[in-house]
């Protein structure tokens, strides 16, 4: 592991990270409707439990949460400047299927993505 990767976080916050990733994904492909929620620290009887539905969406935001460690960002968005805020909202919006993302948005970062990703862009010519 390079120096910065995931934050400077220790391996076995790391490994946590992937045992709950796949927990989830378990959950996910099994024929069970609920599940526990990992994230509700009360005790087992009283704790939230979790559709197929909503642990989707856990999901998705722990692998935002792990992408933007890999990235080298902060998960709380305090430390983040504008450029790299706008940044991350673009990439929420060039993942997002059929959201239309066009040139004027791209502001600073125009070259690198059209560089990257013209098939994504829409274009004044193609409106």
């Amino acid at each position: 592991m390079t120096a910065g990767t995931y934050l400077g976080q220790p391996p076995d916050r790391i490994r946590a990270t992937l045992r709950l990733l796949q927990h989830f994904r378990a959950f996910l492909a099994s024929t069970c409707t609920e599940m526990r929620d990992p994230y509700d620290h009360q005790w087992r009887e009283a704790a939230q439990r979790l559709t197929k539905g909503q642990a989707q969406r856990k999901l998705t935001w722990l692998v935002h949460i792990a992408i933007n460690r890999k990235a080298g960002w902060a998960d709380d968005g305090s430390t983040v400047s504008d450029k790299e805020r706008h940044l991350r909202q673009l990439a929420y919006r060039l993942n997002t299927p059929r959201l239309i993302v066009r040139e004027d948005e791209l502001g600073e970062w125009r070259a690198w993505i059209m560089a990257r990703l013209p098939e994504r862009i829409t274009t004044r010519e193609q409106e």
